[in-house]
């Protein structure tokens, strides 16, 4: 947790730190709408939802702020309801919060960059990435 946590690349605000002993029931992957206007008429912006209850999880965003943000978050409902698209995934062994997030640190993968600013293209890629 010390790699995600300490960097000054990770926003966790809005994370309760006692999620972190919670087990990964599902992994819900979510498209948010475009909401960068006309310019970015194609793009989603992709996210990670770690549903650890039917009525809890923790929100996983890598989102674009000249160099990627990585922002965590506790929720209390196991996805969006904005989602234009979305699809879970059965974990196939067993992970806590913190497994995830020690992963995320371990593989440096809290440090992305996106590809040029004009597109603002990769968090589906990072997601993939994480997930891989």
């Amino acid at each position: 947790m010390r790699h995600v946590i300490g960097s000054c690349l990770t926003k966790t605000d809005n994370f309760n730190k006692g999620d972190l002993e919670r087990k990964v029931e599902k992994i819900n992957i979510c498209a948010y709408p475009n909401q960068s206007g006309p310019k970015y008429p194609t793009v989603n912006h992709w996210v990670l939802f770690l549903q650890c209850s039917p009525t809890s999880s923790v929100k996983v965003d890598m989102y674009h702020m000249g160099i990627g943000t990585l922002e965590i978050s506790s929720k209390k409902y196991s996805h969006t309801d904005q989602a234009v698209h979305m699809f879970s995934l059965e974990p196939t062994r067993e992970f806590t919060v913190d497994d995830f997030v020690n992963l995320v640190g371990t593989e440096r993968l809290y440090r992305y960059d996106f590809t040029d600013e004009e597109y603002r293209e990769g968090c589906r890629f990072w997601n993939y990435t994480v997930i891989e």
